[in-house]
Formats: structure tokens, sequence, C-alpha cells
């Protein structure tokens, strides 16, 4: 992201606001991958924040300012706890002191700067890199690194944190398959060779990783908080989960039916977890590998 952004023309503006319809085809996730790919990582914290105050949509982030960023920072001291855990992945460096909360000094300039982004690009250039995002994810995983015998490529995390290594699922696990999708629309996706809508499987993962959540451990998160995004390829389905503890961005598998439906496997995340949040699970309780 460059360090300065020239103010945009008034038919930049005017063009701007009329395509308002335009963002509606991004959905959230989409919304905060495209942004991701145009000025790089955001932090979690302030996806999350900027979300529960409203601003999941583009022609909201684009008129944020000082007055907006203030009034996020006061829900977030006297009201955010009582709707969602005090974790990192919301309150950042004042989750043990909430009534602290501020967004810290770089993190407000890359919020204007955001703004400013926007507010040059005009809407229409995110919803353009919708595609292309998806198309990204799929060519990262090919053929020759899947299966090649040296370590799996690596997904690289927000602000430079470590990845968890890709593990296999254990051969115990009994996979059980989620309802697949209609064979029609299945054969027409073959027949036209379009991206298929990977949307819907991320849905699947975030409610995978909550049911698991609320079962083993003692946290207490909604379904936002967990990050979701899957890479998909011709023959191959990987998914990221980005945990909503700490946002590393671990990688978890999934084989393809003959239908077309994918089985997710997390036991990369459970790792993940037992290593990094063991004081975090159920003391009366142990833990195991789920699928979908």
């Amino acid at each position: 992201m460059s360090a300065t952004y020239s103010a945009i023309h008034h038919n930049e503006h005017d063009r701007l606001y009329s395509s308002h319809s335009d963002n509606d085809v991004l959905s959230e996730t989409e919304m905060w991958a495209v942004i991701e790919r145009d000025i790089g990582a955001l932090p979690l914290y302030l996806k999350n924040i900027l979300s529960i105050n409203g601003y999941n949509h583009l022609l909201s982030l684009e008129e944020l300012d000082e007055t907006s960023i203030q009034e996020v920072e006061k829900f977030a001291r006297e009201n955010m706890k009582n709707y969602v855990p005090n974790t990192e992945a919301y309150f950042y460096i004042f989750k043990k002191n909430p009534a602290d909360f501020r967004i810290v000094s770089g993190h407000r300039k890359l919020l204007l700067k955001l703004r400013e982004r926007i507010r040059q690009n005009g809407v229409h250039y995110y919803t353009q890199l919708k595609v292309p995002v998806i198309k990204m994810m799929a060519d990262f995983y090919n053929d020759e690194e899947l299966n090649s015998q040296s370590e799996p490529p690596q997904i690289k995390p927000p602000l430079d944190q470590s990845i968890e290594p890709t593990l296999a699922p254990p051969p115990s696990i009994t996979l059980t398959p989620i309802d697949p999708p209609e064979e029609t629309t299945i054969k027409r996706r073959r027949k036209q060779n379009t991206i298929p809508d990977i949307y819907n499987e991320e849905d699947k993962i975030r409610l995978l990783v909550y049911n698991w959540y609320h079962k083993y451990t003692e946290e207490e998160l909604d379904m936002p908080s967990i990050g979701a995004a899957v890479c998909d390829s011709e023959e191959k389905t990987y998914g990221v989960v980005a945990c909503p503890l700490c946002a590393i961005h671990v990688k978890i598998g999934a084989e393809r039916n003959k239908n077309g439906s994918n089985r997710w496997i997390i036991s990369n995340y459970v790792k993940h977890f037992q290593k990094h949040h063991p004081a975090s699970f159920k003391q009366d309780r142990g833990f195991k590998i789920e699928i979908c």
C-alpha cells in the first residue's frame, strides 16, 4: 500500500456512488478477502470490531473517519464485552482490560488509509477482484505440490505469524459426507468449467469449528469470529481456518466425494489448539478430531 493516495476527482466519486449494486455480490468474507488482496493482511480484531459495528460493507467503510473510529472504540469499551468473549480476536492487547480498549495508533492510520484506498479505487474495483482471488487460491496448490514428498506449501499468515504444518487425518476416522448438492448443479458446473461456489463450504467449515469449540473448550465464540477460506482446484480442495484466539492460519484437509460434496477434516486445527491453547480445554472432557 503506497504511503499517500491522491484525492479522487468528482467523476470518480460519481462512479463510486453509482455502483451500489456491485457490492451486493460480495459477502462479508469476500469483501475482506479482496481488501486484503489489495492492501495486505488486516489484524483480525479490526475486522471483527468493524463488522460488529456495521462496517462490513464497502460503502460504509469508505465513509469511515476519526469520529466513526471513536464511536467504534466507545462501543468496544462500554458494550462489546456483553456480546463477545474477552479474547484477542476482539479486544487485541486489551483483552484483560476491555474498559481500556482503543485502536492503537498504527492500526488507526491503517483504517484511514483503507478508507482512502476504497475511495480512490471505487467499489467496482473490489467486486472485480472477487474471481481473481478465488483463482489465485486455487492455483496456489497445484498437483505437483500436493503430490510431492517434500514439506507441504505454507500459507502466509497475517502479521508474520508462524503456521501449523499440514498433517494427514488419522486413519481411524470414519468420514461422514455432508448433504450433497443437486446432481444437476454439479453437472452444470463441470460442463461450463466454472469456479464452484465455495462460500457455502466456508460456512460449513465455520459451523464445524464452532460446534467443536462449544463441545470441547471453555471459549465462548460466535460464528463471525471464525475465519475460513476454501482453496479449490479441479481435483483437490483444502481449507484454511484463522484461529479466533491467535489469528494464525491453519490448513485443513478435505476429501471430495464422487457426487461433488466435500468432507472436511479439522485434525490440523485441533492439533494447533491442543499445542497453543491447552488451557482452554474443558477439564472434564477430552477432545477428538471432527469431520463434516
